[in-house]
């Protein structure tokens, strides 16, 4: 039986190559600084990055630049040119724009793939080690990328840069955009949490909600049925007896004396006894239990599964930034077991974070220097997802400010974590297939602005 996994969710998350976009180069480098902010370190690394000019038009031509923002996870390679996960609505583009495009590694993700590529020596060996990996370090590669990138290909100002990403890459490609204006023309920035908050207990509500959305599947009925298995299983917590959790860990096929632990408790139901995908649903997927339609199916049947932890069950043994799930949230799985202090201690412990006072102010100032969700740069686009979790610290709605400097949002109803930048594929929603026409529609407006300004100027 696969167990809940509490780091799960935390990667802030198809592979067709398309004859449009053929061409994949391999890594090349910059030369970037360690530290920013610091005159007086004068240390240098060498910055991965790759190319895609199968289309490029040429300087001359006033093509725009479409830069592809490295972020966490697996290291990009040279596929993030013909079929990247994060910025494939860049790359299906290309072939029509005319644009070069460039995909930037962030800072340290690269490492350990290419250990000559890295800020610091690597093998990584303390925390210490880890003081230039910040999103401001991030910003100011970018900045300098572009400067680098400018000078190499003889680039003009109508050679206009828009930046890309999905999750914590869509938070920088916005955030290059609001910091570097002069830079950088405009962003699409998909499905990114913007606004920092160290305990997220809207992760688990919009996993919740997800279960509720009859577009993928879902339904009230559903959503019930978990929160009811599971507060259900916090009852047999609660009352402690032998009998019942030996009969609880024999229905889900757990060793006698697995759960009698609460560290035990917290990794089998406080983030759900079995995997519930929101950010990561598929909804053409045909196995059982592999989506949010078909886990309500399996919930919802009456005649094999009535009683809801035994729903539960068969969900689980078929296929079997804190994200908190406290009690009286809309959290669906049993409350009270995941809370802030507990998934601190698990989570930061390993980075030697011991004040979690200071890591909140940390995580202010954070708000305070990006502006969360009052950034009102013009030509930004936020893309979000309905059964996204993310999108509970994301924008889902514009301000009359932010609507007049020119920034434009799309909530893509039934779309899990930024689906509409993964490569296409037949079986795609409709609202993806619609929010990657919209998002050219509004690219391809804002640049002819540009050009219109620039001839009249």
């Amino acid at each position: 039986m696969a167990r809940a996994n509490l780091a799960r969710p935390v990667a802030l998350g198809l592979v067709l190559l398309f004859l449009a976009a053929e061409k994949t180069d391999a890594a090349l480098f910059h030369e970037t600084m360690q530290d920013h902010f610091d005159g007086s370190n004068d240390a240098r690394w060498q910055q991965e990055y790759f190319v895609n000019d199968t289309f490029w038009k040429g300087p001359e031509s006033g093509a725009p630049i479409f830069v592809c923002v490295g972020g966490e996870g697996p290291p990009l390679d040279e596929s993030v040119t013909s079929a990247s996960v994060h910025c494939n609505d860049a790359v299906e583009w290309l072939s029509e724009t005319g644009a070069l495009f460039f995909a930037l590694q962030h800072r340290y993700y690269g490492c350990q793939s290419n250990s000559s590529a890295c800020p610091v020596a690597y093998p990584i060996e303390s925390v210490r080690d880890m003081r230039f990996l910040s999103s401001r370090q991030a910003l100011q590669d970018l900045a300098l990328f572009h400067d680098h990138m400018a000078k190499a290909y003889a680039l003009t100002p109508a050679n206009r840069w828009i930046t890309f990403g999905g999750s914590y890459p869509g938070v920088l490609a916005g955030f290059a955009r609001a910091k570097f204006p002069h830079l950088f023309f405009a962003a699409v920035s998909s499905s990114s949490p913007i606004f920092s908050r160290l305990e997220m207990p809207g992760y688990y509500n919009y996993v919740s909600r997800a279960f509720m959305e009859e577009s993928v599947g879902g339904s009230k009925a559903c959503r019930d049925k978990i929160a009811l298995g599971h507060a259900r299983i916090g009852d047999i917590f609660a009352a402690n007896e032998t009998a019942a959790l030996r009969k609880l860990e024999a229905k889900f096929s757990l060793s006698s004396d697995s759960l009698d632990s609460l560290d035990a408790r917290r990794d089998f139901a406080g983030v759900g006894v079995a995997d519930f995908p929101a950010q990561a649903n598929d909804p053409t997927c045909t196995s059982p239990c592999c989506n949010i339609a078909r886990i309500c199916e399996t919930m919802l049947d009456a005649d094999a599964h009535a009683d809801p932890i035994d729903a539960l069950a068969a969900v689980c043994t078929e296929f079997g930034f804190l994200q908190t799930c406290d009690k009286g949230s809309e959290c669906m799985f049993t409350q009270g077991l995941v809370t802030l202090d507990y998934m601190f201690s698990s989570s930061c412990a390993v980075y030697d974070f011991d004040d979690i006072k200071r890591t909140a102010a940390a995580i202010d100032r954070s708000n305070t220097i990006y502006g969360g969700y009052h950034i009102d740069t013009p030509r930004i686009l936020w893309i979000g997802g309905t059964v996204d979790p993310w999108l509970a610290l994301s924008v889902q709605y514009l301000t009359r400010e932010q609507v007049r400097a020119g920034q434009r949002m799309l909530l893509v109803k039934g779309a899990s974590h930024h689906a509409w930048t993964h490569p296409t594929r037949d079986d795609d929603q409709q609202t993806v297939v619609d929010a990657r026409t919209y998002l050219r529609h509004v690219l391809a407006g804002w640049l002819r602005e540009g050009t219109q300004a620039t001839a009249q100027a």
